[in-house]
């Protein structure tokens, strides 16, 4: 038993070893990719504060007259120095500085830093619209998954694994290493285990969503769609649906905007409550009056769907602050340790044969001595 589970964990290494160290690679330089991109290229991605009040309608209508391509998104930096993020209807993006009115930088999403290297840690990069490499770095997540509970198994099966829960750093390198090996797995085993369903959880949403409806009680609470009847006019009551959300959410800040693409759409705000470490709060407003029609609190949602809604954060390390963030550093880097310290204990084992012949000549050296 112990033999083929060291042949199954050996097995799923070699089949995801290139995915998990692409994985592991882009997903340590994600963690800080913001940052990187914007200590290279400042004039790019960074502005002067603007004020406190900005005319959203103003400025979209500015954008859009500049452009003559409708604004379908605008991202709102939680730091000021950043500049807002506009989305295109061309799929275009750009970054403008909302006090200037002016466009700063124009991209494509995935031709920047940060873009690429998420494209690069989900599908590789490869054909980003049919994503065929999407599944595979999924299916590697799981590999590490399994790799790591079955590594846990034959650390923890023989008896008191505790007392091997330790390096001697004396000893020689095979030795060395494969202790390294197992207390490097042991100790992040439960962090890597869950950065790693949490990564998963962007692409089968629905089979992890089943998983924690069955651990939990109660079930993720769904976001219905909301369409208006009346016909929406040509000026779009942005700026009112923004007062108007401020009393529904007093002390949330604004995340992001939602352009009606559509007649029968609402406006959509998405906002992070205090409570929340990632936006995930709603609200749906008239587009021809700014009225709500309704919202959702997600601070105040079930268990479940605060746990589901906290993916995101859990992943990339964006919870309780800077420290989280270097600790997941190390954590993502660590599959790469697996890697080429299961690679060097494989290939430096010796031949069933020679380990036989290694036996008979102690057996003999015994006799003898007899």
């Amino acid at each position: 038993m112990k033999l083929l589970l060291r042949r199954i964990h050996l097995t799923l290494a070699l089949i995801s070893a290139i995915f998990l160290l692409t994985l592991s690679i882009s997903g340590a330089l994600l963690l800080y990719a913001k940052d990187i991109q914007r200590t290279l290229f400042p004039d790019q991605w960074t502005i002067s504060p603007p004020p406190t009040t900005i005319n959203v309608e103003q400025l979209i209508a500015t954008i859009e007259q500049q452009h003559a391509v409708n604004v379908s998104l605008i991202t709102l930096p939680k730091d000021p120095s950043a500049p807002w993020q506009f989305r295109l209807a061309s799929g275009t993006y750009m970054n403008v500085d909302p006090q200037t009115q002016s466009v700063i930088h124009q991209y494509d999403y995935y031709s920047t830093f940060y873009g690429f290297l998420m494209a690069f840690h989900r599908w590789l990069a490869i054909d980003n619209v049919n994503k065929p490499l999407k599944v595979f770095m999924s299916i590697a997540s799981l590999c590490l998954v399994v790799q790591l509970i079955l590594g846990f198994y034959l650390w923890f099966k023989p008896k008191k694994p505790l007392k091997r829960l330790k390096v001697r750093w004396q000893a020689k390198a095979k030795t060395k290493y494969a202790q390294l090996h197992n207390v490097t797995g042991v100790i992040v085993l439960l962090p890597l285990v869950l950065i790693a369903i949490s990564g998963m959880a962007f692409h089968w949403s629905v089979p992890i969503q089943t998983l924690l409806n069955g651990l939990f009680v109660g079930e993720i609470q769904t976001l219905q769609k909301h369409t208006v009847n009346e016909t929406n006019s040509n000026r779009l009551q942005i700026n009112q649906a923004v007062v108007n959300a401020q009393k529904v959410f007093p002390d949330a800040s604004l995340y992001r905007i939602y352009i009606p693409s559509e007649q029968t759409e609402p406006i959509r705000l998405r906002y992070t409550q205090p409570a929340e470490a990632h936006g995930n709060s709603w609200l749906w407003a008239h587009p021809s009056t700014g009225e709500t029609i309704e919202h959702f609190d997600a601070s105040r949602a079930n268990w479940v769907t605060q746990v589901w809604n906290f993916r995101y954060p859990f992943h990339v390390g964006e919870f309780i602050g800077w420290p989280i963030k270097l600790l997941w550093l190390v954590i993502s880097l660590t599959p790469i340790f697996f890697v080429v310290t299961g690679f060097y204990l494989y290939f430096s084992r010796k031949p069933s044969n020679q380990k036989s012949t290694q036996k008979q000549t102690r057996q003999d050296n015994l006799q003898t001595l007899k």
